[in-house]
């Protein structure tokens, strides 16, 4: 109470009253907004002087102070307190501190010391304020807040974790008028506004003044998200918020689009409840679900050095972990270092991936088909009902994991049934975002699956000049065309941008239900007049109203796209463009689906036309036939397209494996396996996943599998590809006793060529699985370094060889 300050003090004559129960949080008390009266100039030294009127009298007093939050998990003790991002001056007062003079550090900036990084905004605070919120809060949205200020009590309102985390939707304390809503909005929009220029601009500026970037992922409250993102030095997503899906990924690459970034980064690979149970495929099929959604900068969110702990190995052969063990309830699947023993021989490979692919993306302009209208603060996340869901969301390859939702963590799910027998809550909440992604999501998902590329757009960037007709001038970036699908709501300057491009030629599309209101409290009735009144102007003047079933409104769009390129063919191939300058692009194709699939394109082509396979680093002339291209990807494999760029004269054409093995002369069968683990003799198996065998659903290996292949007639100068079909797990391929490399990721083809021999030869596979399962037993077996990881008994993983195995001969 020594840190409190007295904000604002205002009375009402109040209809009913608080319960009794600090744990009803469905509590609202009805305030007479006729009757409130500002009383902060009654306040003398602590105390109020006020001749109140006759009756009842609910008097309000707000005050700032100090929420004493600490940051999570600090290493140093004690961990301080968290920096107050509405107060400039301390913020950059604490970079000077960490990062300033006195620290020496000068001499690397910009070397050594690339920048700094702060992550998601999760805050633990009843109400977020500053001491003059009041005076900006007039500023910017043209009425005074205090008379009011009860409207904007809602219990757990800026904390992520009563809100997000255990999902405690409170009623507010006050209610004045039926449209408190939008004086909440109001709130937070000046929120928004104070976080992105105090905070989020001041750690830019700060960096940029010495040669530093900010990169950040400004998101976790109820903010602009894109224009907050847009304003660092790298925005950044991350695999864990929103559960991974490209509803999500895509703030990021938009704001990057919008606001002039060009890198986007990611906290990549990770995923709650999903420990131990990575491998290569999977971070193959996670990396191009990140290119596709437009990031070209991954971090992967954990490379822990390996520690035993000591010669009593108190956690295991695997040493401790970070990110999963008894002390971390939250079981993170980022574990990619050398005790992940069925990762960390893949990782090599996927990185040379991941850097060529990279490369690619971060050359030239983006160029988006649309851009849809995001008219909220905040983003609660993806639904995965209704359909057919997207791929890895929450981290689930629905072959490789087990069936349904990751478990959720014991302590957390004991934490919520005492919340419940704790608290009362409001019978039913429904979040107006939640109800506006459903009715999103069929259209994103036909856009996807039709090869139409789609991003977000606010109203800041249309507002201040950040949409240019069709061009995107902060990134030199383009598009196509925007949508506006069943906005509930649109700023009038907004409505005042769209008209201008769509006198200039830009589609401008709406679906569904139209915009009926602005989201703010001021002149509320007639600025929601003349909303209604700008968009029947905007569709009177050439902007279409659509209907919002996904295929008819996907199909009308294409039509008005002008684009190199156009899918011919709907299915799980997703496409990446990358504008080099007129006629050249560089373009990503990435299966997100298990199964293989053909793609046919329509493509304004002139040579040159190339294929490149950034898994091999084959490149090789693309053929069209009347113009289109067919293009056919193996499970999560992927490709790239290079049109109107000459191919390097440093590379020599070659087919990519995957693409050559597509015409093979001649194809074996490889059905007779024999399989030894753990040191036992080898045991003839049918191909199947190790879950589904008593013995080995525990199993870590390695398990070597073993055939003898017959070679008739071998023709000189062909090649020939062993083809493992599904790997569940790391696979080394030996022939004949030599190694020959690792297949563990798609298409798990190899060139085995030159270790065959005429006649009969012996084929080895070594695969190691998931670490998941084998901890599982060890934790049900009773080894206590295990104990927490007997929650997954019935969450295993699959593994082993799956198959089906053949050798194809290519001919010259």
């Amino acid at each position: 109470s020594d840190h409190a300050r007295l904000l604002s003090v205002v009375a009402a004559h109040p209809q009913g009253e608080h319960a009794w129960s600090p744990y009803n949080l469905d509590d609202t008390v009805r305030l007479d907004p006729d009757s409130l009266q500002v009383l902060t100039d009654k306040v003398q030294d602590g105390m109020l002087r006020w001749d109140a009127p006759p009756g009842e009298w609910q008097i309000i007093a707000s005050y700032l102070m100090p929420s004493g939050e600490v940051p999570m998990g600090a290493a140093q003790k004690p961990q301080g307190f968290v920096v107050d991002y509405l107060r400039k001056p301390q913020v950059l007062g604490h970079y000077e501190y960490a990062y300033g003079k006195r620290t020496g550090l000068a001499a690397h900036y910009g070397k050594g010391l690339r920048g700094f990084f702060n992550d998601s905004l999760e805050f633990r605070l009843t109400r977020m304020s500053v001491e003059d919120i009041l005076s900006e809060f007039r500023a910017r949205r043209g009425y005074a807040l205090e008379p009011w200020l009860p409207a904007i009590y809602v219990e757990g309102k800026d904390s992520v974790y009563f809100t997000e985390i255990l999902d405690v939707r409170a009623a507010p304390e006050f209610s004045l008028t039926a449209l408190d809503d939008r004086i909440r909005h109001d709130y937070q929009k000046t929120l928004s506004d104070l976080v992105i220029e105090r905070f989020v601009d001041g750690s830019a500026a700060w960096a940029h003044n010495r040669g530093l970037v900010s990169r950040a992922q400004s998101y976790g409250m109820d903010i602009d998200i894109l224009r907050a993102l847009g304003a660092n030095t790298i925005p950044e997503t991350e695999q864990l918020w929103a559960g991974g899906s490209d509803l999500g990924l895509k703030m990021a690459s938009s704001a990057a689009v919008l606001y002039g970034r060009p890198l986007v980064s990611a906290e990549s690979f990770v995923w709650i409840q999903r420990d131990w149970t990575t491998t290569a495929r999977k971070l193959k099929a996670a990396t191009d679900k990140l290119l596709l959604a437009g990031v070209n900068h991954i971090i992967y969110h954990g490379t822990p050095y390996s520690w035993s702990g000591g010669p009593d190995k108190p956690f295991g052969e695997e040493g401790w972990s970070p990110f999963s063990g008894p002390q971390n309830p939250a079981h993170f699947s980022s574990i990619v270092g050398p005790g992940n023993t069925a990762l960390w021989p893949d990782v090599p490979e996927i990185n040379r991936y991941i850097a060529r692919s990279q490369n690619l993306l971060r050359q030239g302009k983006p160029a988006i088909d649309v851009l849809i209208y995001y008219p909220f603060l905040g983003f609660h996340g993806a639904n995965p009902e209704g359909g057919a869901t997207e791929p890895l969301l929450n981290g689930s390859l629905p072959d490789a994991d087990p069936p349904g939702a990751a478990i959720e963590s014991p302590l957390l799910t004991s934490g919520k049934k005492l919340l419940d027998a704790i608290f009362t809550v409001p019978a039913e909440h429904q979040d107006a975002r939640d109800a506006w992604v459903r009715q999103l999501q069929p259209i994103v998902r036909e856009l996807d699956a039709r090869g139409i590329s789609w991003g977000w757009v606010n109203d800041h960037a249309l507002q201040h000049g950040d949409v240019g007709v069709r061009k995107l001038p902060a990134s030199g970036g383009s598009y196509g065309a925007i949508l506006l699908a069943d906005a509930p709501m649109i700023e009038q300057q907004t409505l005042d941008a769209l008209a201008g491009l769509s006198a200039a030629g830009v589609p401008i599309v709406f679906s569904g239900e139209l915009p009926a209101r602005q989201p703010g409290f001021l002149d509320a009735e007639k600025g929601d007049g003349e909303v209604r009144q700008g968009v029947s102007r905007l569709i009177a003047a050439g902007a279409q109203h659509l209907s919002a079933q996904a295929g008819a409104l996907a199909e009308a769009l294409q039509s008005r796209l002008v684009s190199p390129l156009r899918h011919l063919t709907k299915g799980s191939i997703r496409s990446y463009r990358r504008q080099l300058d007129q006629d050249q692009d560089i373009i990503l194709f990435a299966n997100q689906d298990a199964g293989s699939t053909r793609l046919k394109i329509d493509l304004v082509a002139g040579p040159p036309l190339w294929w490149f396979d950034a898994m091999s680093g084959a490149a090789w002339p693309a053929e069209t036939a009347d113009g289109e291209l067919s293009l056919s990807l193996r499970g999560f494999e992927s490709r790239f397209l290079v049109r109107g760029v000459a191919m390097p004269e440093s590379m020599a054409a070659r087919e990519s494996d995957g693409a050559a093995s597509e015409h093979a002369t001649r194809r074996w069968a490889l059905t007779d396996w024999s399989l030894a683990i753990d040191g036992q003799p080898g045991v003839r198996k049918t191909l199947a996943d190790w879950r589904d065998d008593p013995q080995l659903r525990h199993a870590v290996g390695p398990g070597v599998y073993t055939h003898a292949f017959t070679l008739d007639a071998p023709v000189a100068g062909a090649r020939y590809l062993l083809d493992l079909g599904l790997v569940q797990g790391s696979a080394l391929v030996r022939v004949n006793g030599a190694d020959i490399g690792r297949a563990s990721m798609p298409p798990f083809l190899l060139d085995i060529g030159a270790a065959l021999l005429p006649g009969e030869n012996t084929i080895q596979i070594e695969v190691l699985a998931p670490l998941r399962n084998h901890f599982a037993g060890r934790g049900l077996n009773g080894d206590p370094r295990y104990a927490h990881m007997k929650v997954y008994a019935n969450q295993l993983v699959a593994a082993g060889l799956v198959g089906p195995v053949s050798v194809a001969e290519l001919g010259q």
